[in-house]
């Protein structure tokens, strides 16, 4: 589906931005790796050079390496698995009409579907190549894809969200312009 071919109406005049796109399969992977496989990756990093350097300081070479290939194994096997849970969940909250294909962004609101969520609420931004992330008290994050406004542009979005985020140092960590 175009972006033509998505229309909204706010449920208030003053709606400034609107973002409408058919979230695909490269949209969840993104998301995948800058949201929520990151943190697992450096953990599983620091283990494993934290392991390597206490056995070569020991002089246990053998032990560093069984390591290394342990744990590139299981964050192989692991990120996967993972991914095709996100996959699945993503394809089932899709169909089912969860994930919005409309998103709108007034002074007050960010409104996507029936929700309506304050900007106070937003934890975090995280920037991707073609998205932006918006996660919302750890629970929802809200793709954005940086070409998909059909109401304003990305670059006066950004200025927006750093307004509507200023009081929120740990928002802003991510936000840039493209």
């Amino acid at each position: 589906m175009s972006n033509e071919k998505l229309v909204h109406e706010s449920k208030n005049n003053d709606t400034i931005f609107i973002n409408a796109f058919e979230p695909k399969r490269k949209e969840v992977f993104e998301y995948f790796n800058k949201v929520l496989f990151r943190n697992y990756y450096i953990f599983c990093f620091s283990i494993c050079v934290a392991h390597m350097v206490i056995s070569i300081a020991i002089g246990r070479w053998s032990d560093a390496i069984r390591l290394v290939v342990i744990v590139l194994a299981i964050v192989g096997v692991a990120g996967f698995v993972r991914f095709r849970q996100t996959e699945k969940l993503f394809e089932v909250q899709f169909s089912s009409g969860a994930i919005a294909r409309i998103k709108s962004f007034n002074s007050a609101f960010i409104e996507i579907g029936e929700g309506r969520y304050e900007y106070s609420h937003v934890t975090k931004t995280v920037n991707g190549k073609k998205c932006l992330f918006l996660v919302v008290e750890k629970s929802l994050t809200i793709i954005i894809k940086k070409d998909a406004f059909t109401k304003g542009d990305y670059e006066s979005f950004v200025e927006f969200l750093k307004e509507k985020l200023k009081d929120n140092p740990k928002a802003l960590k991510g936000l840039r312009k493209a």
